[in-house]
């Protein structure tokens, strides 16, 4: 993903399998606040704009670490994950 970008010793190539993989974990699935207040209502997390929003925390979460950029809560995480408590792993 960010391999190629910086050169950070932490810094991972990922196959573009890898990559679609972690995207298709969605491991922010159930979190609260990234849905709509519609959806968080009637507890579905079928939302388009979550969606995006999911996948977005995902890629940070790889690009933060990869680039050595501190994670801030509510930007490169949800609210609630506090930034390098939660490692997505391959």
């Amino acid at each position: 993903m960010f391999a190629a970008v910086a050169p950070h010793p932490t810094a991972q190539e990922f196959s573009p399998n890898i990559a679609e993989a972690e995207l298709e974990r969605d491991v922010f699935l159930y979190t609260p606040g990234v849905s709509c207040r519609f959806h968080e209502r009637v507890e579905c997390p079928c939302c388009a704009p979550a969606a995006a929003i999911r996948q977005c925390l995902v890629v940070c979460d790889h690009c933060c670490r990869g680039l050595g950029v501190a994670a801030v809560e509510g930007k490169h995480t949800p609210w609630g994950v506090k930034p390098n408590t939660f490692a997505l792993t391959v």
